[in-house]
């Protein structure tokens, strides 16, 4: 079967000899492009750098479907519900020079691109928009494994972005933590909502950092690779912080 035909579930699964509901699984937890790379080199194909980039981008297209979109009521029921959640901050990094370069009009219609680009791929893996500060977001996840997952497939979408639009590049940087936040209204609050914002600020761009409790959450299974880059001082947080760096390139 050629890759451009494998552009439905339904195909995916014809493809691997497994179920449909597993392909859904290791398209929501971000493992689907590996596992589809890994079937072709074990038929001996030599996958190239452009068909890892076709594998990624069918990958991505399938996306949009997977999950129905949440209505409000229900977002605000998961931002107020109780218990453990994993908070992802965003941010482009250098929003005001590309406003200064491309203008108003062009700057505004880029950012446009990052907020679909994002708000696609957190319904796609059950996220929730806590709030949108313009040029980032802060995300919930009841997942740690769905919001690393998410991350990857962010970080993936924008890197074609980028490749088709060089003038235009939006690059982000991420960081990410997990823990019991207080929810009021439509908002969250505590330490592990002020973590994952200097998590993300201390990452550079391209960058998905998460602190050690997440890296323990997700790193067990092994389908989601880290760089261990040490312990670090960050603003507001009385202890040093160790954290480490998904690697998804």
């Amino acid at each position: 079967m050629k890759l451009d035909k494998l552009m439905s579930v339904t195909n995916v699964a014809k493809f691997l000899g497994t179920p449909e509901d597993e392909v859904k699984t290791l398209l929501e937890e971000g493992r689907l492009s590996g596992t589809l790379i890994a079937t072709l080199r074990t038929r001996g194909v030599s996958v190239t750098p452009s068909m890892k980039n076709t594998v990624e981008g069918m990958v991505n297209g399938l996306l949009r479907p997977v999950a129905p979109a949440m209505s409000r009521l229900e977002q605000v029921a998961t931002i107020t519900g109780e218990g453990t959640a994993t908070i992802m901050f965003t941010d482009i990094v250098g929003s005001t020079a590309i406003t200064e370069r491309l203008g108003d009009k062009r700057s505004r219609t880029v950012f446009k691109v990052h907020d679909d680009i994002i708000r696609r791929h957190i319904q796609a893996h059950g996220g929730v928009e806590v709030k949108n500060m313009g040029d980032g977001f802060m995300l919930s996840f009841n997942s740690a494994r769905k919001s690393v997952a998410c991350a990857i497939s962010i970080q993936r979408e924008l890197r074609q972005y980028n490749r088709d639009n060089p003038d235009a590049a939006l690059l982000l940087r991420m960081g990410m933590s997990v823990g019991e936040p207080i929810r009021e209204e439509q908002d969250m609050f505590g330490k592990s909502v002020i973590l994952a914002a200097r998590i993300s600020a201390k990452a550079e761009a391209r960058q998905i950092l998460v602190c050690n409790i997440v890296h323990a959450l997700t790193a067990s299974i092994g389908d989601i690779d880290y760089n261990d880059i040490g312990e670090f001082e960050l603003r507001g947080i009385t202890e040093k912080q160790r954290l480490f760096e998904v690697v998804w390139r």
